[in-house]
């Protein structure tokens, strides 16, 4: 710093030397700051990196944490079919079936999904027979049924018109005639369906105020550099859990019909995945059954009007069933 006196001193020492001061006085201030400007934005950098860390961290612990409560899911349920068959042997083990009698649901506790093939005929038990009879009625459609045939829409998606070129007889150009007349056909079928591709740019953009820069994030549901959509995974969850396709099955259906090469480790993922968001859903319908009054089950027996039959809620209104037996 100059004191006053030097200052004065150079303001009367010339106009050149005065000129000279001030050029060294901003050249000084410019290297000053650049240099603070490179220590910011080596901080920023650096704070950036850590928060990365961290995001990635983040990310782990979640998937950890999803896969211990898958597990903690499929214990629970193995442990809830544990007390089930431990509750069933308790109320059969004072039950004996008679010696050279193979054990069923007819001669003991055991539930009719553990009968062996052919067993009610083995042991001399008459077989269930439908309780339906007949109506007398044609067999297919009835009078009055509304049936689900295929007809033309008004308003198609595509519309394509085929005009003639020569007339049929003396096969002149038929270009400039007026059309007469024409006749509609319909056809129904599918789009071809490929993969699309969506590119998200996550930009990065630099405040002018302050220098700092700031990353703009990906959607919630878009975590990796490459990844299959909700879509394809929930297709391929319903080929593999409702129509009960194998995983290499689903894989080749996925790859035939939408030209999408899904793993089968991939599908396996996928519906550990598709398990854990319906674990909350699972647990409420269980409470639900629990708490109702009467459950409508296949092999709980109940006879109605002197026949057997099953504990269905619409007939049963006044039976009181132990629900926890059909969890």
């Amino acid at each position: 710093m100059l004191t006053r006196q030097q200052l004065y001193e150079l303001y009367h020492s010339g106009f050149e030397r005065m000129l000279h001061f001030v050029e060294q006085l901003l050249s000084h201030l410019a290297e000053v700051e650049r240099h603070v400007g490179h220590r910011q934005q080596y901080t920023i950098d650096r704070l950036l990196k850590d928060v990365g860390r961290l995001m990635a961290r983040v990310e782990r612990l979640k998937a950890q944490l999803l896969k211990q409560q898958m597990v903690n899911y499929q214990l629970t349920r193995r442990i809830q079919e544990l007390q089930v068959e431990l509750t069933r042997r308790e109320g059969q083990g004072s039950e004996v079936a008679p010696q050279g009698v193979r054990r069923d649901s007819h001669n003991s506790g055991l539930p009719p999904s553990l009968d062996l093939p052919g067993a009610k005929a083995a042991n001399g038990v008459r077989r269930t027979r439908s309780l339906r009879q007949k109506s007398g009625k044609r067999a297919g459609g009835q009078a009055g049924h509304q049936g689900a045939t295929l007809r033309q829409v008004e308003y198609p998606d595509r519309l394509r018109v085929h005009s003639a070129r020569v007339c049929r007889s003396c096969h002149v150009s038929l270009a400039e005639c007026a059309v007469v007349g024409r006749q509609r056909r319909q056809v129904f079928d599918l789009p071809p369906v490929v993969l699309e591709v969506t590119e998200h740019w996550a930009q990065t953009k630099r405040c002018d105020q302050c220098g700092v820069r700031t990353k703009a994030r990906f959607p919630q549901d878009v975590k990796a550099p490459v990844q299959y959509g909700e879509r394809v995974r929930a297709v391929a969850t319903y080929l593999h859990k409702y129509q009960l396709l194998p995983f290499a099955r689903t894989s080749e259906a996925m790859r035939d019909l939408f030209a999408c090469p899904i793993a089968p480790d991939t599908i396996h993922t996928t519906r550990h995945r598709a398990a854990a968001k319906l674990v909350g859903v699972e647990e409420q319908i269980k409470h639900a059954i629990k708490d109702a009054a009467v459950i409508g089950a296949d092999e709980t027996g109940l006879r109605v009007a002197g026949t057997g039959g099953g504990c269905v809620a619409g007939i049963a209104t006044e039976v009181n069933c132990n629900s926890h037996d059909f969890i």
